[in-house]
């Protein structure tokens, strides 16, 4: 599984209707974007993270650490700061402190050069971690003891049953007037052929050498020539055999007809990616076939859009993110429908500029579909009390998993005894590895830890570091190096801050107003805990707890 940035569908909504009523602004600053650097302190968290949470703005983006889908493991996010500021503000409840930094722009520069390649180192690191657990499944799957592993994108077609999609049918009829006849079956052969001769090829133990900010060697493994090979014979199947778009594929998020110009640009969009399809076919790239894939589900979405005469598109989320209960989301009915509102005007919003100039090219229509997904998903439990999914391919193409066409291969049992044996032993080394390198740990390896040393290594020492920041960030033995409400305090203590903005959580703006209106001491005790609180009705992400973690000691016994 590819672990991805975990933006919620929730708070993909803009913060205008919302900023309207409860006073929210993002903080002005006076650097140039391009030169931007600002350390951000979230803060404590209600119930949990009661340590605060620490992050860079760089730019236009925010890094941060955190947990990915499996608590062990502390992973880098690089988000924008919109997304940031939703989710801890609105979501999360949560305020900010954000200080800028007085850098030049080469330090700027390098400060976001190294968080943007621990970022791509750590995708990379984690792209072969699915690769290798997709190597130990299919030796399961070879020796009959596990279900087809499953790779992204394949879950936007039909399965076998299914009869054959004409509109798949005739693209393919398309496809043998611009390749040779018979391409797609000899391609599948080939690659049938190239399966089996490796079927048994496992990866070398070796690759579990990783770390942080480097570059694994230079080459393909096995695990991946088997990721790239099952890639490209489903997508030549799903042309061969006719396999249609799953229904539950798709998602349609409103009914308003496509115009002449929509349905033009629609139409050229069409012929285009079936071009792409052909030229992908005969493309040399051993990677070719989940962009086969997903280029083929774009084309057929785009003819249901015009067979129907409305916007049809591929859903945008994966199958592996998490889930709000239909319970919690009635709960939150007021926001949820506020939130509904909003992504329906940026629906429409971003419908209409795709179309503005008469064209429609593929990042465009992607951008299209994400659009779609999150409005849809919202509308759908708003009407039809569906549960919402929590939204983790943050501007990724479509990919819904979906199980391989397991071939018809027979090896003698020793063979595949020994196989599946080394594809355990590599996954076992190498996720111990990424255990090792990107494992969270309380006080050597979390969110402020990661974060010093990941800007750290944009200098060549301690002393250019302190040149430029004011400080050497040094991870020491000391609670600021652990515990981002005392690393908040070091950077305002030695650092080169040139000023701060705080941005309250949604709670304490409305507490403060209770304050002003009332009585202040009552008004404090009521608000201290969940029960008694007027201004939080709960938060969709709440843990377990009685008493705000972010107030006075004094007032949380």
């Amino acid at each position: 599984m590819r672990l991805g940035h975990p933006s919620w569908s929730l708070a993909i909504a803009s913060t205008v209707a919302l900023s309207a009523a409860t006073g929210w602004a993002e903080p002005a600053s006076q650097v140039e974007p391009a030169s931007r650097v600002e350390y951000i302190a979230v803060e404590p968290n209600t119930g949990g993270s009661s340590g605060g949470h620490a992050a860079l703005r760089v730019g236009g983006s925010v890094y941060h650490y955190m947990a990915g889908s499996t608590d062990s493991l502390l992973l880098l996010y690089r988000v924008s700061w919109d997304d940031f500021h939703r989710r801890y503000c609105l979501l999360e409840n949560r305020g900010l402190r954000v200080s800028r930094l007085g850098v030049n722009a080469d330090t700027a520069a390098a400060l976001e050069a190294a968080l943007k390649l621990r970022h791509a180192v750590q995708d990379k690191h984690l792209d072969r971690l699915g690769a290798v657990d997709l190597e130990r499944r299919w030796s399961a799957a070879l020796a009959g003891d596990g279900p087809a592993p499953s790779l992204a994108g394949l879950g936007l077609f039909q399965r076998g049953g299914d009869p054959p999609d004409p509109a798949v049918l005739e693209l393919s009829r398309h496809l043998a007037t611009r390749l040779d006849v018979g391409a797609i079956d000899a391609w599948l052969r080939a690659v049938t052929a190239e399966l089996r001769s490796g079927a048994l090829e496992t990866s070398a133990p070796g690759i579990a050498d990783i770390e942080p900010g480097r570059y694994p060697a230079v080459g393909e493994i096995a695990a991946e020539r088997l990721s790239d090979r099952l890639a490209l014979r489903e997508a030549l199947l799903t042309l061969r055999l006719g396999r249609g778009l799953d229904d539950t594929a798709l998602r349609v998020p409103d009914d308003t007809p496509l115009d002449s110009s929509e349905r033009a640009a629609l139409e050229a969009l069409q012929s285009r990616l079936a071009a792409s399809v052909a030229r992908l076919l005969r493309s040399p790239r051993p990677d070719r076939g989940r962009p086969i894939l997903i280029a083929t589900a774009r084309y057929l979405a785009v003819r249901r859009s015009l067979a129907q005469g409305r916007m049809v598109l591929l859903d945008s989320f994966s199958e592996d993110v998490a889930v709000l209960d239909p319970a919690v989301t009635r709960r939150h009915r007021e926001l949820l429908r506020s939130l509904t509102d909003q992504t329906s005007r940026e629906w429409r919003a971003m419908r209409a500029a795709a179309f503005a100039d008469g064209g429609l090219d593929e990042r465009t229509y992607n951008l299209l579909e994400l659009a779609a997904s999150r409005h849809a998903e919202l509308s759908d439990a708003l009407r039809l009390g569906r549960p919402v999914r929590i939204d983790g391919a943050a501007r990724r193409p479509p990919g819904r998993p979906g199980p391989v066409t397991m071939p018809d291969f027979e090896f003698p049992p020793a063979a595949l005894a020994a196989a599946r044996a080394s594809a355990d032993d590599v996954h076992r080394t190498y996720s111990a590895a990424i255990e090792r390198t990107y494992g969270f740990d309380l006080f050597r390896h979390n969110c402020a830890t990661e974060l010093i040393r990941a800007m750290r290594s944009a200098f060549p020492d301690g002393r250019s570091a302190a040149a430029a920041l004011g400080d050497e960030l040094d991870v020491g033995p000391g609670p600021a190096s652990f515990i981002p409400s005392a690393l908040s305090r070091k950077v305002h203590g030695s650092w080169n801050v040139t000023g701060t903005d705080i941005i309250p959580s949604r709670r304490k703006r409305e507490v403060a107003g209770m304050v002003t209106a009332g009585r202040p001491v009552w008004v404090r005790v009521r608000e201290s805990n969940r029960l008694t609180s007027r201004a939080y009705p709960g938060s969709i992400e709440d843990a377990a707890f009685l008493f705000f973690a972010d107030g006075r000691p004094a007032l949380r016994p």
